[in-house]
This record gives C-alpha cells, structure tokens and sequence, in this order.
C-alpha cells in the first residue's frame, strides 16, 4: 500500500509502512514488562481514573522522543553528548551519577514485576520475592553465559 499524496524525495510513493514503521518500533521499544505489569494493576485498582495519566504520559514520550530524533539528525551525536559538550560542567556529574541510580531503580522494579508475574502464574505457591530472586539469577545467568548467540559485528 502506497500513499499518492506523500512523495519520496525520488518523486515516488512512500510506502505506508515507511511512513509509521519507524513510530510504531519506538513505540513498542518504550513498554516493557514493568509497564504492562504496573498497567494492569493500576487499572485494576482505579479504574479509568488514571486515563489522563496516559495521555499526557503520551505527548510528553513524543516530544521527547521527536527532539531526540531531530537533535541526532541535525548534529551527528547523542543528546547526551550535545548535553554534556553544550551544558554546564554539573550536567557531565549528573549523567555520571543518574545512570546508576537509574539502573539500580529499574532493575528492582523489573525484578518485582516479574516476581508478581510469577506469583500470578502460580496462585501464589511462588512468592512475589521468591519469583523476583528466581528471575534476577536466570538474567545474571544469560549475563554471564554471553546472552544470545548471534553474529557479531
């Protein structure tokens, strides 16, 4: 399927897929497990009430995520090393320490979610605890194995 009013800078049709591919692929790389997890108990627990949470959640997620984009695009680095080379000298320690801080904070709370997921799938007879220590040591695990095998460039 092809869009005749969108044109490829060839002159031809842009594809449809071409058009929303790449949105549709940040889209999905931005939930995890952790989300669908929180989502569903959020909603569970209030109901539509938290609907406005996701709308604005939305817009400020494509904001971001469309300055990113352009930054990257128009400058050839990372919005990180725009921020560290254009910023203050405090923003290089910020993105030092903020990192860790947020790597240890996700990772905890991945390892909840799966450890409710677990608990959920057993009714129980696995502990939210138990199930997020059993997922934490199968992921050090894969670590430690090497991950997947793949080709590597």
């Amino acid at each position: 399927m092809t869009l005749t009013s969108e044109q490829s800078e060839a002159g031809g049709p842009v594809a449809v897929r071409k058009l929303i591919g790449p949105g549709l692929l940040v889209a999905a790389a931005g939930i995890g497990a952790g989300d669908i997890v929180s989502a569903t108990m959020a909603g569970a627990a209030h109901g539509l009430s938290l609907l406005w949470v996701v709308a604005i959640a939305a817009f400020l997620k494509g904001v971001l995520n469309e300055g990113i984009a352009r930054w990257q695009l128009a400058t050839d680095t990372t919005a990180i090393e725009g921020w560290t080379q254009h910023l203050p000298w405090w923003v290089r320690v910020y993105f030092a320490v903020y990192p860790v801080i947020w790597t240890i904070s996700v990772s905890a709370a991945l390892t909840s979610a799966c450890g409710l997921g677990i608990a959920t799938l057993t009714h129980g007879a696995i502990s939210r605890p138990l199930g997020a220590v059993i997922h934490s040591l199968i992921g050090g695990a894969l670590v430690l194995i090497g991950g997947f095998s793949g080709s590597r460039e």
